[in-house]
């Protein structure tokens, strides 16, 4: 028995396979499934994906034995990582000076036949292989060698998917953190802001009440600026308080019926002059609840908001289409010029255009629903002219 070198930059090696993860996980299907293939392939008893690390060969897959790992020093496969890019090939192990005198020869497991492709990262790092044995010698043809290398590649393309899905989980996590921390810190500033901004407000208008007939009119002026400002300020403060918190959403679902979960939004926001028509046959959906009536109660603020008419009219409109649900939000506001229709669903973009109260918009209403849509994979897009008003139509995923 020839004992397996270990190269110098093996800790190399060992460093590379251990982004993967890989070690010591449970079985799984795609590996299984790989090595089964393996084994009909070449007609042999058993099939192995191993990987192996300092010390010890693990198997992830292993269909024909019962056996989950061995001593590297023992496994055939330590023979086979030394020599990258090549399949390492023993008809008769009893013959083969490699393995003739190895335990896993002459003992109990009696390998006799062993075929073994390394498997290799793009830097050249032979993290283990994928091979075939049997308990009597055996002969592979062309074909039956070079599908087997083809199997060592489909490997390495699982191994590269698992990696690159572990760093997109991570990321997320990393994500998800940063953006609760975000939350909590608007939360924070806001309530340290909107405190003396209520303070500035409630000063400004007992000042207008009680002490106008002693104020020339550039004073009253400068506290009626003062009490709209403070206004606008803590709208914008409690628009950026809005939208963090709920810019996030899970993609947990529940049933809704529409017309009820519409019309009750319309009824929170409690405006006289407006005029709804929604379908009559609006049926149950199954959605994110919270998420579609936070989009609701923009899309129907930002419509009363922007109205130049006596009376707001809101048009709901709804189909079942493939894999999305299509709402549709139509109004008869003051519509959005197309040069800026791709502007509005970004931060803090109101456009210069002041609403019915002569105020100017935060411009985190429509970004906010333009984020909910994107975490929860939906669509939303505008057709407006101006003067007779806007269509909003967004998706859902079912």
């Amino acid at each position: 028995m020839i004992k397996p070198e270990i190269a110098s930059n093996d800790h190399e090696r060992v460093a590379a396979l251990l982004e993967y993860n890989i070690i010591d996980t449970l079985p799984e299907k795609a590996y299984d499934d790989v090595a089964r293939l393996a084994q009909n392939i070449c007609s042999a008893k058993v099939a192995l994906v191993s990987f192996i690390d300092t010390n010890t060969q693990y198997f992830k897959a292993h269909p024909g034995t019962d056996l989950d790992r061995n001593t590297r020093e023992l496994a055939l496969c330590a023979h086979t990582i030394n020599q990258p890019g090549k399949i390492t090939y023993a008809p008769d192990t009893r013959i083969d000076e490699r393995f003739r005198e190895n335990p896993m020869v002459t003992g109990p497991t009696q390998v006799q036949f062993y075929a073994g492709v390394p498997l290799l990262t793009k830097e050249g790092h032979a993290l283990g292989t994928i091979c075939v044995m049997d308990h009597t010698p055996k002969y592979l043809n062309k074909t039956q060698l070079e599908s087997l290398e083809l199997l060592g590649h489909q490997v390495m393309k699982l191994l590269e998917l698992r990696k690159k899905n572990s760093i997109l989980s991570k990321n997320e996590s990393e994500l998800e953190a940063k953006n609760k921390e975000l939350g909590n810190f608007a939360a924070a500033v806001s309530h340290d802001i909107k405190s003396p901004l209520n303070n500035m407000g409630a000063i400004a208008k007992i000042l207008l009440k009680d002490k106008s007939e002693q104020l020339d009119s550039e004073g009253v002026e400068l506290l009626e600026y003062l009490s709209k400002s403070a206004l606008k300020l803590n709208g914008i403060v409690q628009g950026m308080l809005t939208y963090y918190k709920n810019s996030q959403f899970d993609r947990e679902t529940s049933t809704v019926n529409l017309k009820q979960s519409f019309d009750e939004v319309v009824s929170v926001i409690g405006e006289k002059d407006l005029i709804v028509e929604t379908p009559s046959n609006l049926p149950l959906i199954k959605v994110n609840k919270t998420a579609l009536e936070l989009i609701f109660s923009n899309l129907i603020t930002n419509a009363i908001k922007y109205s130049d008419k006596a009376e707001t009219k809101i048009i709901l409109d709804f189909n079942d289409e493939n894999e999305f649900y299509t709402f549709s939000i139509t109004d008869n506001g003051i519509g959005i010029d197309k040069a800026d229709q791709a502007k509005i669903f970004k931060h803090y973009t109101n456009l210069g255009k002041k609403d019915r109260h002569d105020n100017l918009g935060t411009g985190l209403g429509l970004a906010l629903v333009k984020k909910i849509l994107d975490d929860l994979k939906g669509t939303i897009k505008v057709t407006s002219e101006v003067g007779k008003g806007s269509t909003f139509i967004f998706t859902l995923p079912k």
